[in-house]
């Protein structure tokens, strides 16, 4: 577009290009989050709710039309998250330079390299002109360039620049945030929950474990546990009725209105499930193991859901060399602890590394196109998250939307 200067009481024109609604597609099977769940892409309505880059909820202005787009790659990330989407779809990236220069640009590091860095001022001067020098140094106010935050970018030119000129990953895009949610009216507390979809009987209250800050958490939310003559063996007294209410009875999952409650209930959760199921790794990593797909794909939403990246990887249970089928792990590094257990706590590193607040996109594969479509969100930086591993991704730019803002700006034009 170009604005055209004019005269004081002429007439400004302002010309728009390019097709309603076009490009920065995506798949129509892809599941968006939503604070109800997850709405399939093609099925999105003007008006529906969505996330932010924060966690936060946004509204969906436009849901464009399903079209089936010239050229299509499916994008894979270092977690292993995919995303199918046309060549022209937007994504907010860094770029292994930027990154770089992102981290010699921060006072920590400029202070660690003056600290380092030998005087300048020549050997042969005496000490007091030495001492002048650096403390008139030290209180000069210097100007410093800014840390690059990235820049948008098309599939295409991610596909083309995939490696840098080392040969390394390239394109980063950030972590989620955790969702912004409210504290929900859950008919079970939400620990209690997760220790018991860990460790519980399916058919009932009764539950194994041996450490005894796991039903002392339990007596806290209000229950009254009974130990049995086997030490490992105990059972939650009144539990059953919560169990068919939420549908869980012989029948283990997380009910999704946990995994949209408040961050602190759904942190509560996992802790459950983390104190039951869950072990540290000896990096100090977490992992979290289950036979259950249905629970694995409910702790996975759960852990995206509070701004972590995670990797899940099947593998095979086994029981005395015996073949019991199929397992999955999930592994990931959170920056906040994920045990009440303390003998677990202790061993759990928070993880501070940028790579836990980036994923990297390993691979750009052209594929056959599928139908697909874009949408338009209520969000100044236009990013809303999309797929279970709750990707940042583009929305669409709507000129028609960005003309009436115009209008709207300058009455009279």
């Amino acid at each position: 577009s170009k604005l055209v200067s004019a005269k004081p009481g002429s007439y400004t024109i302002m010309g728009y290009g390019g097709a309603m609604g076009g490009g920065k597609l995506f798949d129509v099977n892809e599941l968006i989050p939503s604070p109800s769940g997850y709405i399939r892409n093609g099925d999105l309505r003007a008006g529906d709710m969505v996330f932010g880059e924060n966690g936060q909820v946004v509204r969906v202005l436009v849901a464009h039309p399903i079209v089936t787009p010239p050229k299509a790659y499916r994008l894979t990330f270092d977690d292993g998250s995919t995303a199918v989407v046309s060549s022209d779809h937007l994504w907010f990236t860094s770029t292994a330079d930027e990154r770089a220069k992102a981290q010699r640009r921060t006072p920590e590091f400029r202070a660690k390299r003056r600290s380092e860095r030998p005087s300048r001022a020549g050997t042969n001067k005496s000490r007091v002109f030495r001492e002048a020098i650096s403390e008139i140094n030290s209180s000069r106010e210097y100007e410093y360039l800014p840390p690059p935050s990235g820049a948008v970018r098309t599939t295409q030119e991610i596909a083309d620049t995939l490696l840098n000129n080392q040969g390394y990953t390239n394109h980063a895009v950030p972590v989620a945030g955790a969702l912004q949610l409210p504290p929900a009216d859950l008919p079970l507390d939400p620990y209690v929950l997760g220790a018991w979809l860990g460790d519980g009987h399916s058919r009932g209250g009764g539950f194994t474990g041996i450490d005894p800050k796991i039903w002392q958490e339990i007596e806290r939310a209000g229950f009254e546990v009974r130990h049995r003559s086997d030490p490992t063996m105990h059972y939650i007294v009144g539990l059953m009725p919560h169990l068919r209410s939420l549908g869980v009875y012989q029948n283990k999952h997380i009910p999704p209105e946990y995994t949209r409650a408040s961050k602190e209930q759904r942190l509560a959760l996992l802790q459950g499930l983390m104190d039951t199921d869950g072990t540290v790794c000896s990096s100090g990593a977490v992992e979290f193991t289950n036979t259950n797909k249905r629970i694995i794909d409910g702790v996975f939403d759960l852990i995206c859901g509070l701004g972590y990246k995670a990797r899940i990887v099947e593998g095979r249970a086994t029981l005395y060399g015996k073949d019991c089928g199929p397992k999955w792990d999930i592994k990931w590094t959170p920056p906040e602890y994920v045990f009440r257990l303390s003998r677990k706590r202790a061993k759990q590193k928070l993880g501070t590394r940028a790579t836990i607040r980036n994923r990297y996109i390993v691979a750009a594969d052209e594929i056959e196109p599928v139908p697909m479509r874009c949408i338009t969100v209520d969000n100044p930086t236009g990013l809303y998250l999309a797929g279970p591993a709750m990707l940042v991704t583009h929305n669409s730019i709507l000129i028609s939307t960005l003309a009436n803002q115009f209008l709207l700006s300058y009455p009279g034009t």
